[in-house]
């Protein structure tokens, strides 16, 4: 009875069945997020930050428990469906919310459009015989009629789904360990601590004014190197001619 005054004080009518429960959100939310992805980014993430994955990652949840603590805060204050939409608009203007809307909704279209162009790919790589186009058009038709026939089954598919997507990550993470536990020093599996540390690669920027002349131009990084007893130098030295 509260939350329903709460909603006519905002000027909002419940009009759909709340048939959702917390696990069945929770499980959404879950999925969403692909527990599994970083199995499919791990080069480009490897490449982009120096060989410093956990570090990576490790900054990254940081940023992302900020952001939960926002939510949760904002769903608080305004208990009402349309997530950033909602928040921003009351929150900020509604000019804001707006723009913030049509921002989300664009995330919500290009990002399954992406996810089914890079399931294609990957099952045709297993499966040569069948075309991407056809693992394609196979996912679209399977996730519309899911969707097609209620939220109770989307619910009961989306729980499938992270079922198997933990169980993938139970196998990895047992396999590492394993891994880990199993490494020898000197051995090719060898503890080190360059996932998060690399001295080497702390320092990276574009190069500007008189560092690194032949990249100025271009606007190519170039590597700051920290040798382990002398101030930062940069790896190559500017003279006039």
């Amino acid at each position: 009875m509260q939350l329903q005054e709460e909603l006519v004080r905002y000027g909002y009518r419940q009009e759909l069945s709340r048939r959702l429960r917390f696990r069945d959100l929770l499980a959404y939310g879950l999925v969403y997020m692909v527990p599994i992805a970083p199995m499919a980014i791990f080069g480009s993430v490897y490449a982009g930050s120096g060989g410093m994955v956990a570090l990576a990652y490790a900054v990254g949840v940081v940023a992302l428990v900020f952001t939960a603590f926002s939510y949760a805060q904002m769903v608080k204050a305004f208990p009402m469906s349309g997530s950033v939409y909602n928040y921003a608009g009351r929150g900020i203007s509604p000019p804001v919310g707006f723009l913030a809307g049509w921002v989300i909704l664009l995330d919500y279209v290009l990002v399954p459009g992406l996810l089914y162009l890079v399931a294609s790919v990957a099952m045709h790589a297993t499966v040569p015989s069948v075309p991407v186009w056809l693992w394609l058009l196979g996912f679209v038709a399977v996730n519309t009629i899911v969707n097609s026939v209620g939220i109770r089954m989307t619910a009961v598919v989306t729980r499938v789904m992270l079922v198997g997507e933990l169980i993938v990550l139970a196998v990895f993470l047992a396999v590492a360990g394993w891994a880990l536990a199993t490494a020898r020093v000197g051995s090719v599996g060898r503890r080190s601590t360059a996932p998060t540390r690399s001295p080497g690669r702390w320092w990276r920027g574009r190069c500007r004014s008189r560092s690194c002349p032949s990249s100025a131009s271009t606007g190519s990084a170039c590597w700051l190197r920290r040798p382990r007893a002398a101030p930062v130098k940069l790896a190559a030295r500017w003279r006039p001619s």
